[in-house]
């Protein structure tokens, strides 16, 4: 369950802020639901999906941990955890987070297991990475 909060940024703007709660695709669902350039925070926990990867990210956004190092984004040796599609104005921040047992998928190009990123800026914050694999 994701609740939003706006919140004034330095420049005026405004940032959309939601709360979510682990669980099998919670994460993907509130990023789908959330605006460009808004903020999620997760709750302590393990995070997981279904299909070829945990969370794809196809917009700005900045995802962390509440309290870092206790938001887990697992793979469980199946899926590539995180992968940020193409485009080369999107910006990501993953800040607190820890990313494990990803698996890469064999595209003919090669996957990263832990994070795929194929353009924009992505900045990483207080982020672990374990039991990647790669194909």
């Amino acid at each position: 369950v994701a609740v939003d909060v706006a919140v004034g940024g330095l420049d005026s703007r405004t940032v959309s802020k939601s709360q979510v709660q682990p669980g099998v695709g919670t994460l993907q669902e509130a990023l789908n639901r959330a605006p460009d350039g808004s903020e999620l925070v997760l709750a302590d926990g393990t995070y997981r999906g279904s299909g070829s990867h945990l969370l794809t990210i196809t917009k700005s956004i900045t995802i962390r941990a509440e309290h870092p190092g206790r938001a887990v984004l697992d793979g469980e040796e199946a899926r590539c955890v995180v992968q940020i599609s193409k485009h080369k104005h999107r910006r990501v921040v993953l800040d607190g987070l820890k990313v494990t047992r990803g698996k890469g998928q064999n595209n003919g190009n090669g996957q990263g297991g832990g994070i795929f990123q194929t353009g924009g800026m992505l900045t990483l914050n207080n982020l672990r990475a374990l039991r990647q694999q790669s194909q």
